[in-house]
């Protein structure tokens, strides 16, 4: 027989698991997500991208914000239109001329929504003070991923495989995930660069369905074209 310590932690774990479940049952959610430096430098960008996502269609558009001083890029640069369908994913490349790129990847263990699955290999939850809120433990030493959406090559690509994050959590009233915060710490990606320590935050709030419309011709692209792009803009 587990003690009371043991049945409270199983309880506030459930909870977290059973908030990921329903959330993803919401299916039509809109979101906000930042992933910015955790010692903000010009050399260093950030990212803010606010949007719509369709989990059960794995559907997205949004809109993606840049801010990299070091490539001229600030609070008044335009956001780049952003769309995703199952496992290609689209950048607009010019607004005016209306031209997009596009290019494979994982879905959605790899989009701007990834955090939400990754929050499946969550191992413990604590409550704090605030109604709603917790803190959690996600362990990446064994990743769980949910059923449809593999989040092995988002973790790979980050440089997380192996790690144990710590993150917030906050559960609405009706309890779904509605905002999920970490430190992502400093560590080495698989093409060998090195990346400070990073806060990613996402916040999601249920929506009604919503048509997206894909870019009809899109060119093949790389994030590698992309990066180049960006710089000489």
């Amino acid at each position: 027989m587990g003690t009371i310590r043991e049945s409270v932690e199983g309880s506030n774990l459930d909870r977290i698991h059973a908030a990921i479940t329903e959330t993803i049952a919401a299916r039509h959610l809109t979101f906000e997500m930042s992933d910015s430096p955790l010692v903000p430098t010009e050399e260093e960008p950030t990212s803010r991208a606010t949007g719509y996502v369709d989990l059960g269609e794995k559907v997205i558009d949004a809109h993606i914000r840049t801010i990299f001083p070091a490539a001229g890029l600030d609070e008044n640069s335009p956001p780049a239109a952003s769309k995703a369908s199952g496992t290609t994913l689209y950048v607009e490349l010019d607004s005016e001329a209306k031209t997009w790129g596009s290019m494979a990847y994982s879905g959605l263990g790899e989009s701007l929504v990834a955090v939400l699955y990754w929050l499946r290999s969550v191992t413990t939850a604590v409550p704090t003070a605030r109604a709603g809120d917790y803190a959690v433990d996600m362990d990446f030493r064994n990743i769980v991923t949910d059923p449809g959406v593999d989040v092995r090559p988002g973790i790979e690509a980050a440089g997380l495989v192996g790690t144990v994050l710590q993150a917030q959590v906050h559960l609405d009233e009706q309890g779904l995930i509605a905002n999920i915060a970490m430190v992502l710490p400093e560590r080495i990606l698989p093409d060998g660069l090195r990346v400070d320590s990073r806060v990613l935050a996402l916040s999601l709030a249920r929506s009604g369905p919503r048509a997206v419309v894909l870019p009809a011709n899109a060119s093949g692209t790389s994030v590698e074209e992309l990066t180049d792009r960006l710089i000489e803009d």
